[in-house]
């Protein structure tokens, strides 16, 4: 997961972001949220953004796992990953 990507996910979440300017270098990217005084709302919601990236992720890993070589091996395997790759994103 990149930067980007958290910082994609944050403002999904509902926290605003932008960049600080300092005097000397490069803009920092910030990420905060809309009210000053608590941020649980969009903390729960960047946690549940961060989860379903992650299953996704592994789903994927099973998706892409290649069959042996047999045909009947192939039919189970594939049967397996799928199974497999179902039950991650559930």
């Amino acid at each position: 997961m990149t930067r980007d990507d958290v910082i994609r996910m944050a403002r999904e979440a509902g926290f605003r972001s932008g960049n600080i300017t300092l005097s000397a270098g490069e803009p920092i990217p910030f990420v905060a949220p809309l009210s000053a005084t608590n941020c649980i709302v969009e903390l729960e919601n960047f946690a549940a953004i961060v989860a379903a990236a992650e299953r996704e992720a592994c789903a994927k890993v099973c998706d892409e796992l290649f069959p042996p070589p047999s045909e009947q091996m192939t039919v189970d395997w594939a049967a397996g990953t799928v199974a497999c790759a179902n039950a991650i994103r559930a």
